[in-house]
């Protein structure tokens, strides 16, 4: 889907930089809509802005598969982190 640059998504979202209505919304479940990206993709994609209770973060991210699901940047890395780690381990 990138057009030959690396996928800045997800990431971490400076909470001041958003606006409050869309950080209330974020907290109580509800992403929405931040800006469009039109750079890293081949159309402007929407970019949802996104709240994870795990790590009390805000993050940047589009819908991913059939579902549309939105990734935590840090829940992500951790993930990664369990994979490479039970890869390592069984061989």
């Amino acid at each position: 889907m990138a057009l030959g640059r690396e996928m800045p998504y997800p990431m971490v979202a400076d909470p001041e930089k958003i606006p409050l209505h869309k950080r209330l919304l974020a907290r109580i479940g509800i992403p929405t809509v931040a800006f469009h990206d039109a750079e890293h993709f081949k159309a402007p994609t929407p970019i949802y802005v996104a709240y994870c209770e795990k790590h009390g973060i805000y993050y940047y991210d589009y819908p991913h598969g059939y579902r549309g699901e939105l990734y935590c940047p840090m829940c992500l890395a951790l993930w990664k982190r369990l994979v490479e780690l039970e890869a390592k381990a069984k061989g």
